[in-house]
């Protein structure tokens, strides 16, 4: 038996060795790591003492503000307890708001025209601003470069002679006298429903308007009556809009419709909202230096 078993058993031993081996290597080499491992575990306690240590800090900080915030100590702490403070607080963002809140809602909306009046042979210019803070009401501004521009009257007494048989020696004389000059226009307009209303100085005298909006505004009818006491009769004048292009317009009418100086006019002009503008008003100074 013992002769038989002993190739076997030799073989056994041989294999058992081997395995002795590989474990005596395998523990060292966990060994070696285990040491690095401790090694790292300690860096890591000890950094994790460290920020302990500035968040104790931190958070004594953040107590000795909380206590004096408490008391009503500095700005905070009187922001929080000055009920005098608080209110007047309080005005001055109330107070921003209201005068933030207009510019924010305020439209700038700009319009530039030319007309044609076919009697006169001549051109008529405009350059519009509307300042409108809400949606049913506006503030019209107009400076227009107007050919015929102003019309005064003179009385002259004149004498002839000798005067002609059956002619007084004097007689009453009318002159009119028209200048180009610029004019202004400054009006406060008020829309209910599709009408809107306007009242104040039109074209440097004092006058009225009234404008029909249909076709979801893109088709106006105006009517205007000024210059009362220039002439025979006011200044009657009608005109129609429409808007063919995006901010481009067509205009047509009738100028000073009861008085002998009628002229018709065929025109365009441009009308759009310059955000840009309103952002600039706020700091046009209200008064000349």
């Amino acid at each position: 038996i013992t002769s038989d078993a002993r190739p076997k058993l030799e073989r056994i031993l041989s294999h058992f060795e081997a395995v002795t081996q590989q474990l005596d290597v395998a523990v060292s080499a966990n060994t070696q790591s285990h040491d690095g491992g401790v090694g790292r575990i300690d860096d890591t306690v000890a950094s994790i003492q460290h920020s302990a240590h500035e968040l104790e800090s931190a958070l004594g900080d953040v107590k000795e503000i909380t206590e004096r915030t408490a008391r009503g100590e500095g700005t905070i702490g009187r922001l929080t307890h000055d009920e005098k403070l608080i209110n007047e607080v309080e005005g001055i963002a109330q107070g921003i708001n209201d005068v933030v809140g207009p510019i924010a809602r305020l439209q700038t909306i700009v319009r530039l025209r030319s007309e044609y009046n076919f009697l006169a042979n001549t051109f008529k210019n405009y350059v519009w601003l509307y300042l409108a803070p809400r949606e049913d009401h506006y503030y019209r501004i107009e400076l227009i470069n107007d050919p015929r521009g102003s019309t005064t009257f003179t009385q002259r007494q004149v004498r002839t002679s000798p005067p002609k048989d059956g002619e007084p020696e004097f007689y009453q004389q009318t002159v009119s006298e028209t200048r180009d000059q610029f004019r202004f226009t400054l009006q406060f307009a008020k829309r209910v429903y599709f009408a809107t209303f306007r009242f104040g100085i039109l074209e440097s005298t004092g006058g009225l308007g009234l404008d029909i909006h249909l076709l979801n505004d893109n088709f106006q009818l105006n009517l205007d009556a000024f210059a009362i006491g220039e002439k025979q009769y006011a200044r009657l004048r009608a005109a129609m809009a429409y808007q063919v292009l995006e901010r481009f317009w067509i205009v047509g009418g009738m100028d000073d419709m009861l008085n002998d100086s009628r002229d018709f006019f065929l025109g365009g002009q441009i009308q759009f909202n310059d955000e840009d503008l309103k952002s600039i008003l706020p700091f046009v100074p209200a008064t000349p230096r």
